[in-house]
């Protein structure tokens, strides 16, 4: 007889292996010496700044709530307004007030949405939340060194957002407010902000400031209206009421202003205008009723593009063009004052002259062409006194004249013409150089490294051509 073993359990690999890791592995189990102390943080500790709230921060007679002294504050709720009064008034310096996507709303009552005291205060900053609907203004800070980030300021009676000088504003709209969307003053800056249905200017800032990827749009009067000495860059002016850009100049200590990389279309007056001074680089301006891009007086400069504005480019004394295109504008394409230059640009479709003049100006390799369709008629080039160089250009299709020189004391070289109501219209004692009629003339053709003949019948160095 067969006699059984007794029956045994075996311990798996897997389970034998966590035993023994366990012993390997497993922390001390006696506790440290002396008394165990408590992990637990404070609420101070967890949330150092301070809550707005009638405990923290208790109003007055000219505020729901009042900050008086310096420190990080951030808001738990909405803030809504009341008669007669600031929603969050700021009497202190150096504050950081979060409004952690709350609002402090009115409903077109009180005063200021946010406020400082009256007194210019440095160092405040507001950020992250809505301000609607007050009924002076949406965001006021007097004094210096502001920020203001992420903030959405509208339908306030009054200005969207103000914030004193040296402020920076960046990632905020001001939206239907009944004053200017943005007031910023001395050397502030403002970047990535829109601006849109205010019933003044988009952006109202005075000298030294910089806007840079702003946009303007639907606003009552100017889209972008800044002092002397500004910056803008990458910005764009859209279906305003009054300029698309503008810059203008208190004196002649401003400084020019530089707009690049911008644009203007279908404002109300003219699309881009540069004071004193003032330098106007790839921007393109579009169906404005103004003039498409204008500067002002000493030094200025444009290279740029200008379409379908009523007026196309018009320079003050001084002014530069260079390599700007106007196309199908209702009037001129460009328009020089005295001792301008306009060099390779383009001017085609213009209801009236191309280029116009009047006297001491350089007009160099520019094309003109297929313009004054209107009744009115045009020239491709008209100098309207003399002192004026115009050579290198080439114009053809023009209604009424290609070249049309008015006054005497001019000098007329190595141009171009073809195909205009009639090419060459120069009064007496001006200087050209022998103009040379081939149109209609026979050439043969030329295939290969060619045979040396001479299509144009002169070989005088200022030749003009008739083609």
């Amino acid at each position: 007889m067969t006699r059984k073993s007794p029956a045994r359990t075996a311990l798996p690999l897997s389970a034998l292996a966590l035993l023994i890791s366990g012993a390997l592995y497993a922390g001390p189990l006696t506790p440290p010496a002396g008394p165990v102390t408590s992990t637990y943080k404070t609420l101070t500790e967890v949330e150092p700044r301070i809550a707005i709230n009638a405990t923290n921060t208790p109003g007055d007679a000219n505020s729901v709530y009042r900050i008086t002294q310096s420190g990080s504050y951030y808001l738990t709720e909405n803030v809504i307004g009341a008669e007669r009064v600031h929603g969050i008034e700021i009497a202190a310096n150096s504050v950081v007030l979060d409004l952690r996507g709350f609002a402090v709303i009115s409903s077109g009552i009180g005063l200021d949405g946010i406020s400082t005291d009256g007194v210019s205060r440095v160092s405040i900053t507001v950020r992250d939340g809505v301000v609607s609907a007050w009924g002076t203004g949406g965001i006021d800070l007097d004094g210096t060194g502001h920020i203001i980030e992420s903030v959405h300021a509208r339908v306030n009676q009054g200005v969207g957002i103000s914030a004193g000088t040296a402020a920076i504003i960046r990632g905020s709209q001001a939206s239907g407010n009944s004053g200017s969307g943005f007031s910023v003053l001395d050397g502030s800056s403002i970047s990535d902000c829109v601006a849109s249905g205010n019933t003044a200017n988009g952006f109202l800032v005075t000298e030294g400031c910089t806007l840079t990827n702003c946009v303007a749009k639907g606003n009552g009067a100017i889209g972008i209206d800044s002092g002397g000495g500004c910056v803008i860059t990458g910005c764009s002016a859209n279906d305003n009421a009054g300029i698309g850009i503008r810059s203008t100049d208190s004196g002649l200590d401003d400084g020019g202003t530089s707009i690049s990389n911008s644009s203007a279309s279908g404002n109300g007056g003219d699309g881009i205008s540069a004071g004193l001074g003032g330098l106007v680089s790839g921007c393109a301006a579009r169906r404005n009723t103004g003039v498409g891009i204008t500067v002002g007086v000493g030094g200025s400069a444009i290279n740029s593009t200008a379409a379908f504005n009523l007026g196309g480019f018009a320079g003050s004394i001084g002014s530069t063009f260079n390599g700007c295109t106007a196309f199908n504008n209702s009037t001129f394409g460009f328009n020089l004052e005295a001792a301008s230059t306009i060099t390779n640009c383009t001017a085609r479709s213009n209801g009236q002259d191309g280029i116009a003049a009047t006297g001491g100006c350089t007009i160099l390799n520019n094309t003109c062409s297929n313009n004054g369709p209107t009744p009115a008629g045009g020239s491709g080039i008209v100098v309207q006194s003399g002192d004026n160089r115009i050579e290198g250009n080439n114009c053809t299709g023009n209604d009424d004249f290609g070249i049309e020189v008015v006054a005497p004391g001019n000098i007329i070289v190595r141009n171009t013409c073809s195909g205009n109501g009639t090419n060459w219209s120069i009064a007496s004692n001006n200087y050209y150089g022998p103009i040379i009629n081939r149109v209609g003339v026979a050439t043969v053709a030329q295939v290969g490294n060619g045979s040396g003949a001479d299509a144009l019948a002169s070989t005088h160095p200022n030749a003009n051509i008739s083609y």
